[in-house]
């Protein structure tokens, strides 16, 4: 199973927009996956997120500071050779 975290205190459509990508993506090529929002503002204060939305694709960081586009997500999985 793929873990994805979203690390995003700010508009909710910036959240939207990336966690709809992300399902996009996941669904077309029948992967396994469970996306988590974190919004917790302790959290990102400790771990020093300055960028949001932050993506955490199994533990790697992914994507800082604006929403991915579909090639982001597809480009990152195949990288990470989860696609």
């Amino acid at each position: 199973m793929i873990e994805v975290k979203i690390y995003c205190t700010k508009k909710h459509e910036l959240y939207q927009s990336t966690y709809d990508t992300v399902t996009k993506i996941m669904t077309e090529n029948n992967l396994e996956y469970r996306i988590e929002r974190i919004t917790d503002t302790d959290v990102i204060r400790r771990r020093n997120i300055t960028n949001q939305p932050l993506i955490v694709i199994n533990n790697q960081i992914i994507m800082l500071a604006h929403p991915p586009s579909e090639h982001d997500i597809k480009v990152t999985l195949i990288r990470m050779k989860l696609l």
